[in-house]
This record gives C-alpha cells, sequence and structure tokens, in this order.
C-alpha cells in the first residue's frame, strides 16, 4: 500500500480534523547517496496540500499528494545535505554536529 493510499483509508470524513501519517523512509536518493537507516516521515493534509516533515531534520516539503511530497522530501534531504557540507566551515558548532548527524543518514550509496 502506498502512502497516498494509506492516507486516505485512514481519514474519515473530510471534515475531520487532519489526521497525521507516519511512515518510515529508506533506500536510495538523488547523487547516489542512500539513507543509511529509516528515517521517520509525518505526512498530513494542509490547506490542500500534503505536507511531509521530518522533525528530526528540521525538514518538510509539499505535494499535491502524499507520494510526492514524500519524493520531494527526499529531494530536499539531499540538497539541505549538499548545502550544509558546503557551509560546514562557516556553520556554528551546534549547527556542524546538526550536519554531521544528516550526513551520518545520508550517505553515499556504495559506503
Amino acid at each position: 500500500m502506498s502512502a497516498s493510499q494509506a492516507f486516505v483509508a485512514d481519514r474519515q470524513e473530510p471534515e475531520d480534523e487532519p489526521a497525521a501519517e507516519i511512515v518510515h523512509i529508506e533506500g536510495q536518493l538523488a547523487d547516489d547517496l542512500a539513507l543509511a537507516r529509516p528515517v521517520r516521515v509525518e505526512v498530513w493534509l494542509e490547506r490542500g496540500e500534503f505536507v511531509a516533515d521530518v522533525a528530526e531534520f528540521n525538514l518538510h516539503a509539499f505535494g499535491t499528494t502524499p507520494d510526492e511530497g514524500i519524493a520531494n522530501l527526499r529531494e530536499a534531504l539531499v540538497a539541505q545535505r549538499r548545502r550544509l557540507l558546503t557551509l560546514h566551515d562557516r556553520l556554528s558548532s551546534s549547527m556542524q554536529r546538526d550536519a554531521e548527524l544528516r550526513e551520518a543518514a545520508i550517505q553515499p550509496r556504495h559506503a
């Protein structure tokens, strides 16, 4: 079952409070990268768009379906990792620790 199907299956009525679906993503990313471990993603509907959020990395993305939101989030993970690696020497010590946590979670596919 896709994230879209799971999300729709859990919804009761359109007027219900927005429900959140928890999924774990893993595996391949763009740029020959991969998630080194499953990453928890919370997906919910907000103002007609699905939000895919990784609280651990303070990162979210949007899509017209849950699957599109998750796909956009996968791209955002790669872009964020690339940007943090580029800025590493200019980051504060706490941001450097955050960048190192992301680097540990997102690694070259053949590492």
